[in-house]
């Protein structure tokens, strides 16, 4: 069995890194706890299959990477919730 992802730009929504970004470590941490296994991959399409159920000896390290960007998330957005607007410029 397959899923496929035509479009990972919703992946990218309200966050401050790109969409590669967010794929990538996504896909990376579910890979390594071997919930899933990416069958191929191009531009902007993804296939995945289910992985093997087995954690990965990397899983630290991904798990690690993953909950530091979600901390920088979670502070980008507390500061865009707090800044005020006349501070961020002008955006014409």
């Amino acid at each position: 069995m397959y899923w496929m992802i035509r479009s990972c730009q919703y992946l990218d929504a309200g966050s401050s890194y790109g969409t590669a970004g967010v794929d990538r470590v996504g896909k990376g941490w579910l890979t390594a706890r071997g919930h899933l296994a990416v069958a191929s991959a191009g531009d902007d399409e993804v296939r995945l299959t289910a992985g093997t159920g087995k954690a990965d000896p990397d899983l630290l390290r991904v798990t690690a990477r993953l909950k530091a960007l979600l901390e920088e998330t979670k502070a980008y957005r507390a500061h865009f919730v707090r800044v005020e607007k006349e501070t961020l410029g002008s955006f014409q």
